[in-house]
């Protein structure tokens, strides 16, 4: 927590300490270090050599975060470079804090636990959390030295891994965008936008005692006709990125977007908690959804 603090500091100003900040650092703290262990958690089971998804074939928002992550990296690199340590902590919280536990990482989790085991879509988030965990450990070695060292211990082997966290280089610069360029981060933030106008549209639904988890909803999009394209040809992409049960796309006259939410039909999975018209129609596992029974399947001799 001290070396926490002394790498907060900006040595241009007047060092303050007490207890409201003892307890800020602590809860910054407790923030890293407990994304660091939802990270190594959920690669308890992924082998780089043998998991990683190459860059080409990430899922987009896998693709997103690790782009918003080397925005970070290249930040931070800068920040020690020019002897300036407190930007480091700021800029690795509020990713750490924003971008990957309030969003990345809740979206993933179905993904993550409920995707069939070696699916592509769970080894793609897999390589992201990889990633991150690996060059987020790198990052903040100097400043958080024991707890980086410690979880490093457990970081799946990977080519050159150094057996000390301190033995490793800064992470370098990668390009995960490729040919798709900054179109791809627009259309990103412009998903994103959207994603914001439905989760208050959920809320206001939670308020009227219309659903209670958010997986309890469907939600309905009535976009203009070229807002409408866009979605749909994101559909099936959607229901993750809100975390609702099921998501249509209509085209409406108007020129705004319509958002309307409703319970979801059919029955709670009871292995995922999606609803799902599948749900008691099948002679096998009639307690789960289509894609539950297929993974569960796959999975038993």
């Amino acid at each position: 927590i001290v070396r926490l603090w002394t790498a907060m500091r900006n040595y241009k100003e007047d060092a303050r300490f007490g207890p409201e900040i003892e307890q800020r650092l602590i809860e910054a703290y407790r923030k890293i270090r407990n994304t660091w262990r939802f990270l190594l958690g959920n690669v308890s089971d992924y082998e780089p050599g043998r998991d990683a998804v190459a860059a080409a074939n990430l899922l987009d928002l896998d693709r997103w975060i690790l782009h918003r992550f080397e925005e970070v990296r290249a930040r931070v690199v800068k920040a020690y470079l020019d002897y300036e340590f407190y930007p480091v902590l700021h800029d690795v919280l509020d990713f750490f804090t924003v971008e990957l536990s309030a969003f990345y990482l809740d979206v993933v989790k179905d993904r993550a636990y409920c995707s069939a085991k070696g699916s592509l879509e769970r080894r793609s988030a897999q390589t992201a959390m990889f990633i991150i965990l690996r060059d987020s450990l790198l990052l903040m070695a100097p400043i958080l030295s024991f707890t980086a060292d410690e979880a490093w211990t457990h970081v799946p082997a990977f080519p050159g891994k150094d057996d000390f966290v301190h033995l490793g280089e800064f992470p370098k610069a990668q390009d995960w965008l490729g040919t798709l360029g900054a179109g791809f981060v627009e259309d990103m933030e412009k998903l994103l936008g959207v994603r914001e106008k439905v989760l208050k549209e959920l809320e206001k639904a939670r308020e009227a005692k219309l659903i209670g988890n958010a997986l309890e909803a469907a939600v309905t999009l009535k976009a203009p006709a070229a807002d409408a394209g866009f979605l749909a040809a994101r559909k099936d992409d959607l229901a993750a990125l809100f975390i609702v049960s099921a998501v249509s796309v209509e085209t409406a006259a108007g020129d705004d977007l319509v958002i309307e939410v409703a319970k979801a039909p059919g029955g709670k999975c009871e292995r995922c908690w999606n609803f799902s018209t599948h749900v008691g129609t099948s002679p096998d596992y009639p307690a789960f959804c289509a894609r539950c029974e297929k993974v569960v399947k796959a999975a038993r001799p």
